[in-house]
């Protein structure tokens, strides 16, 4: 087993409180790391501003091919 897979074991065998005691102490290793990243340019393009497109489908296929949506 690799290092990183017994990382990984025993990160799944923490309690809430163990892990963010561990969390605490790589935050603080590798601050870098943990510094807040900007969002990538993709992130929220799908925003119609409409509301639910998911709900409106039908509505808005009808509108798009002349009332033509099962």
């Amino acid at each position: 087993m690799t290092s990183k897979e017994q990382l990984l074991d025993l990160v799944e065998h923490l309690d809430e409180a163990q892990a963010a005691e561990v969390l605490d102490l790589l935050a603080a290793r590798f601050p870098e790391r943990t510094a807040e990243r900007e969002l990538p340019g993709f992130v929220g393009m799908g925003h119609s501003g409409h509301g639910d497109l998911g709900r409106r489908a039908k509505e808005i296929v009808r509108k798009e091919l002349g009332g033509r949506a099962a």
